[in-house]
């Protein structure tokens, strides 16, 4: 494992474990508020809220168990193999920013589902802009996990055409 890959592993690795023991100690808010209201039927959506959440505390877990494999693809020579060591950290980089990016995405999904478990026991005033930002999130964290291709792609093209216009 070279340095760039061995950054990567390091790097998902602790945002993994943050991540995932912030997820856990908000489900454990999330379940004990929703104790806490002592309702007498279960509501659907406290349940959907639930499994949501377990969902993406699962995401971060899977992420963090396939860390080896992520930070090979992270760390890929192959892309650039007749340029400057320095250009070789650019597409590195993006990569890792946008993994990175990804579990944020998925982590603040979780938070504003915690916001729309509790909002439904005091109005529901803002339970649909509140959906349609745990859906974009959502998308936008399966995205950016999975690497964010099209865009690392087209921002190394960029950042390369602006390396060798100004002569870097």
């Amino acid at each position: 494992m070279n340095k760039m890959q061995s950054l990567a592993k390091t790097v998902i690795t602790l945002f993994c474990i943050y991540w995932l023991i912030a997820l856990i100690l908000g489900m454990f808010h999330f379940v004990f508020f929703t104790l806490q209201t002592r309702t007498k039927v279960m509501n659907i959506g406290m349940i959907l809220v639930a499994l949501v959440y377990i969902i993406i505390i699962l995401v971060v877990i899977g992420v963090l168990q396939k860390r080896n494999s992520l930070a090979l693809k992270i760390a890929n020579d192959d892309e650039l193999k007749e340029v400057d060591v320095q250009i070789k950290w650019i597409p590195f980089t993006y990569r890792l920013v946008s993994v990175i990016a990804g579990l944020f995405f998925l982590f603040k999904a979780a938070t504003y589902l915690q916001r729309i478990g509790i909002s439904r026991f005091s109005s529901e005033s803002g339970i649909f802009e509140i959906t349609l930002t745990i859906i974009i999130l959502i998308a936008a964290g399966i995205y950016f996990l999975c690497g964010a291709p099209h865009f690392v792609r087209w921002q190394i093209k960029k950042t390369l055409q602006l390396c060798t216009k100004n002569n870097f």
